[in-house]
């Protein structure tokens, strides 16, 4: 118990307040780069290649001591030198590096800080976009109302609760941003609906020991997370140059069509391994894995983001 709070809730508390600090910045970085490639279209997917890269280097660092960490339960160790990565980008925004224009508090005097600009908001912009900001923080919402709605109720209840918002945001996407940004956000919606996620359940499957599953793959988190973590970015990464090599020119209808037929084949190597199919075949847990989901699945996924 620290000061009225559990250990469980401080460490809730810091997820979720470090997921806000990626989330912004994420959106910030974005928003950077889209500007640079609609002035300079020439440059296809080259900033994309060139972030997610980065983002695959950043993984191949962290997962070098995240699961040898967790295997010795330094768990401390590791979430201050989360919180360190979450402040680091603190610094760039401070200095100025993002492209932006930057707004002064008091560049027009108290009238304009009282009536137009109170807490840096542009009131008229959000006058004329009232429906998309409007979308947007419901669509944010839906989330955790509706995780508390199956928590709290049952799983028929949320799954018909997401079903129903899931409509109701598609709708609205239409009467409230162009009908291009729309389509894609159908299409999103479509294919993110279509790919039934198990990862979080597999988790536990693939990590039990004998006691709790037997004739289980009983991984620790050394094989689970670090190795095959590092082999799976190292394949990302190849992955992001294989693209840029092969895929910069393609139309995107093509590209779309292959990663996604790709990516729905990309399940079969954990159904196999649920079934226990790869040990009647003699091929081992430890390789079996590797194979599907450190090279094979990594790879797919990254073809299709």
């Amino acid at each position: 118990m620290v000061s009225g709070l559990t250990i469980p809730s401080l460490v809730v508390l810091f997820v979720f307040f470090s997921h806000i600090g990626i989330s912004v910045g994420d959106l910030l970085t974005e928003a950077a780069y889209a500007r640079k490639m609609r002035e300079n279209p020439s440059t296809g997917s080259s900033i994309v290649t060139l972030v997610q890269g980065f983002q695959q280097i950043g993984f191949l660092i962290a997962l070098s001591f995240m699961g040898v960490l967790s295997d010795h339960g330094l768990f401390v160790i590791a979430y201050g030198i989360a919180l360190a990565c979450i402040v680091t980008p603190v610094i760039p925004v401070l200095s100025g590096w993002l492209p932006e224009r930057r707004r002064q508090l008091w560049e027009d005097g108290l009238r304009r800080v009282c009536h137009r600009s109170f807490f840096l908001m542009d009131y008229s912009r959000i006058r004329s976009e009232w429906r998309i900001l409007l979308l947007v923080a419901c669509t944010g919402l839906a989330g955790p109302i509706l995780g508390a709605l199956t928590a709290w109720a049952n799983e028929i209840v949320g799954l018909v609760a997401a079903c129903i918002t899931l409509v109701i945001i598609s709708v609205c996407s239409y009467y409230c941003f162009p009908r291009v940004i729309a389509n894609v956000a159908l299409y999103q919606i479509l294919t993110q609906v279509s790919r039934l996620s198990v990862g979080s359940a597999l988790d536990y499957f693939f990590t039990a020991d004998a006691q709790c599953l037997p004739n289980g793959p009983a991984f620790n988190y050394t094989f689970y997370v670090t190795w095959t973590g590092i082999l799976g970015a190292a394949m990302s990464l190849l992955t992001v140059f294989i693209y840029q090599l092969l895929f910069n020119r393609w139309r995107y209808r093509t590209v779309l069509i292959l990663t996604t037929v790709l990516s729905a084949s990309g399940g079969l190597f954990d159904f196999i391994m649920t079934m226990r199919w790869n040990v009647k075949w003699g091929i081992p847990d430890h390789y079996f894995y590797i194979l599907g989901d450190g090279i094979i699945h990594d790879m797919v996924d990254m073809l299709y983001w």
